[in-house]
């Protein structure tokens, strides 16, 4: 591997990994009949409203491990607007939610890329429910690291700092890509040089450039 001072990649999964957040939003919607302005809203609230006196949003305690799935799912169901008035079945919710996820393959081509240079590779996600996504994550990953098994979710600098530990690197070792800019701050107080992910080309480029690979 060309020389570098960054050991590990660290990469977030939804949005980051797979297609955007807004196709997941667009598909989940327009299949359960919701209104997508409204849920967008109701999803940007629920994952980046600040804790008050410690208590979460449905999503950031789902995240980080204290809340069921099947209470989310009822408080989801109940929070989320349809267009036509119907009542939103709850269970199995968060199954169709993610039915729609899908890899980025020139994502998955750069993890690739990552394992043959010898770049530790891993995973850290926010993660509702980790099963809607059936591969063989250790064929990714070197690391896997999921918030709502460690109890702690991004933009917490501690989750970052327990990857790095858990890798046995420094922060200052780690490049963390993700697409939500407050986790890209997270990822920066904790030491770590972040990218805050739009594109798989501009990711790619960034991550070559600080790697030191040379071009295909």
């Amino acid at each position: 591997m060309p020389n570098s001072e960054y050991g590990a990649l660290l990469f977030d999964y939804g949005g980051t990994l797979t297609l955007p957040a807004s196709h997941v939003f667009a598909n989940f919607a327009a299949a359960e009949r919701l209104d997508l302005q409204h849920f967008t809203q109701l999803m940007r609230d629920w994952t980046e409203r600040p804790a008050i006196d410690g208590k979460y949003t449905p999503i950031q305690s789902l995240e980080r491990g204290a809340m069921s799935i099947p209470v989310f799912e009822r408080l989801f169901a109940a929070a989320i607007r349809t267009t036509d008035g119907h009542v939103v079945e709850p269970k199995g919710l968060v199954s169709r939610f993610h039915a729609s996820v899908r890899m980025d393959d020139a994502m998955e081509d750069l993890l690739a890329r990552a394992r043959q240079h010898g770049v530790h590779t891993a995973v850290l996600s926010n993660s509702w429910n980790f099963d809607y996504d059936a591969r063989n994550w250790s064929g990714l990953f070197d690391t896997v690291v999921v918030s709502g098994t460690v109890g702690m979710r991004k933009p917490e600098p501690e989750i970052y700092t327990y990857t790095a530990e858990l890798i046995g690197v420094s922060p200052q070792a780690c490049v963390h890509v993700d697409d939500n800019a407050a986790n890209v701050r997270g990822a920066e107080e904790a030491g770590m040089t972040a990218i805050h992910h739009k594109t798989a080309e501009e990711t790619s480029t960034r991550i070559y450039e600080l790697m030191g690979w040379p071009p295909d």
